[in-house]
């Protein structure tokens, strides 16, 4: 997010010298999480001082400062020099229902005039965008922890689910959990996890909690476990890091199954995997219900794009793994949308510049959202790439041709169908013939022809209707 915003802001005015400064009311600490600057390091988070970073979140009011604004507040007392001098600094606070949560900031070194009232509107309406997106981060990374916690707290499942905080004691554990290792929950919780790994799976078992503790997605693993009556059993492992606003971990959820007899583990293991799955899909039809609730113009959108695409991918012949990741990429492909404003989503009238640039920025968001999630699929990078065209004018990264998974290319062709052919807040459905002829235009300049062919098959022969 905040790269993104320094590259829109870069668009409009010198930006070579951009940070973000965010407010912690709480703890009364100033964080700088983005920071690029020419002539200084970025701070660490420190208790506010008399810097004009602090000034304008005092105040909450924008401060254009040149040499003769910087001496009159120094004067007065209201700031000191703090970090290397500029020719002219540019702040605006970034506020949320009235409270100000922190500042962006633009300088420059050299050039006095590098900013005027101009630059500062332009930076004042591209704050009101990115306090609402921080801020409704924060809550969304909330709820997302409570969910994750929830839905793993269900007694019925036939695994044992178990959460584990970051010094590897037991928080949660469930029934299951006491079938498996015969421990009851009120002897296990609070107990460090060597009391159910074998001797000879310690070190294997280390190095995955290294790995989760440093957040990098989910692991799956099998590993000797030891049980309360002294039998050694084999487990099946399925291990998900809980990670806080900020990124770093605030524990793991773990899946568990016996799965010592190979013959009754692998139908116990697909059953178990098919709740997975059954769970899995919940939760992603509840991320979809999410995105549709806040852009109601595009209600179904996704659910439509995921079953063209899914459509395109049979009729291409392709194997049923690769189809099941495209539908499932397709029902949240705009997931990325959560951290766009509602208000432009559904804007009546033609997007601004900067607007445009922020629904834009969906597709890199949806990644940053996915890539956390241990999926079976390259879903995350799916959705990266649903938006890049074969002849490399696409975003977010500008992939051509093969560049691009075959996945994204069938994603972008139905994405393109669907919206052409559906009302949006600022026309009328075009009808589904005009998206075909779009796509039989523009096949082999933006479009992938093999894609293509297989989607005019789809409608043209097997009569494939959104409704």
């Amino acid at each position: 997010l905040y790269k993104s915003v320094h590259k829109i802001v870069g668009t409009v005015m010198p930006a070579g010298n951009f940070y973000i400064a965010l407010y912690d009311g709480d703890k009364d600490l100033i964080s700088f999480p983005y920071y690029v600057d020419e002539e200084d390091a970025p701070p660490e988070p420190a208790r506010p001082g008399k810097g004009l970073t602090e000034y304008v979140i005092r105040t909450s009011r924008p401060l254009l400062c040149d040499e003769a604004t910087d001496r009159g507040l120094r004067s007065r007392g209201e700031v000191e020099i703090i970090g290397a001098p500029s020719a002219i600094w540019l702040g605006v606070p970034l506020i949320v229902d009235g409270v100000t949560i922190g500042a962006m900031v633009v300088q420059h070194y050299e050039d006095p005039k590098a900013y005027g009232q101009a630059e500062l509107r332009m930076l004042e309406f591209v704050s009101s965008q990115v306090a609402r997106s921080i801020q409704r981060k924060r809550a969304e990374d909330s709820l997302r922890r409570n969910q994750q916690r929830l839905a793993l707290h269900i007694q019925q499942t036939p695994l044992a689910v178990i959460e584990w905080d970051t010094d590897f004691r037991v928080l949660q554990w469930n029934d299951s959990a006491e079938r498996i290792f015969g421990y009851p929950a009120a002897e296990a919780i609070g107990k460090h996890a060597s009391f159910i790994i074998a001797e000879a799976a310690k070190a294997h078992v280390d190095a995955v909690w290294a790995d989760l503790m440093a957040s990098r997605g989910g692991k799956r693993s099998t590993n000797k476990n030891v049980t309360k009556d002294g039998r050694e059993i084999y487990c099946e492992w399925y291990n998900t890091t809980l990670a806080g606003a900020d990124g770093r971990a605030i524990g793991v959820a773990s899946l568990a199954q016996d799965v010592s007899d190979r013959f009754l583990a692998e139908a116990g293991l697909r059953d178990g995997l098919a709740k997975l799955r059954s769970t899995l899909k919940a939760s992603i039809d509840s991320l979809a219900s999410a995105i549709e609730m806040r852009d109601p113009y595009t209600a179904g959108h996704q659910d439509r794009v995921a079953r063209l695409a899914r459509a395109i991918a049979v009729e291409m012949g392709l194997d049923e793994e690769r189809i099941e990741a495209i539908e499932i990429a397709g029902v949240i492909h705009d997931i990325g949308k959560l951290y766009v404003p509602a208000e432009i989503l559904s804007k009546p009238t033609k997007l601004t510049e900067i607007e445009y640039a922020l629904i834009k920025m969906h597709a890199q968001a949806g990644y940053t959202i996915l890539s956390k999630i241990d999926f079976p699929w390259p879903i995350a990078q799916i959705v990266h790439q649903h938006h890049e065209l074969v002849n490399g004018s696409g975003y977010p990264r500008g992939l051509a041709g093969k560049e691009i998974l075959l996945e994204a290319r069938i994603l972008c062709v139905a994405d393109v169908v669907e919206a052409m052919s559906s009302h949006r807040p600022y026309r009328p459905a075009l009808g589904i013939q005009s998206a075909l002829e779009e796509i039989a235009q523009k096949q082999g300049l933006l479009y992938d022809r093999e894609v293509v062919a297989a989607c005019l098959r789809v409608f043209n022969e097997r009569r494939f209707k959104f409704d």
